[in-house]
């Protein structure tokens, strides 16, 4: 079983929050008139990263949880 603690937020919630750190890298770069295409690789590469990095959290909570609500149902013995 995981002792991960439950998400504090929604996987929606964070994708969003990631989605708008990329979208100000990019408007970072814009405005100081960086390589756009460079930029839209690592904003690009931090939102996959990011993204799955909380989307696996969510997943093994969500797992951990199911199991924890398995074994009551079923008891322990």
């Amino acid at each position: 079983m995981s002792d991960l603690p439950p998400p504090q937020q929604s996987l929606r919630t964070g994708l969003s929050v990631h989605a708008l750190i990329a979208a100000g890298i990019l408007l970072l770069v814009v405005l100081t008139d960086g390589s756009a295409a460079k930029a839209l690789g690592i904003a690009g590469a931090y939102f996959v990263l990011a993204g799955g990095w909380s989307a696996l959290k969510a997943w093994r909570a969500a797992r951990a949880m199911r199991e924890r609500d398995r074994s009551v149902v079923g008891g322990d013995g």
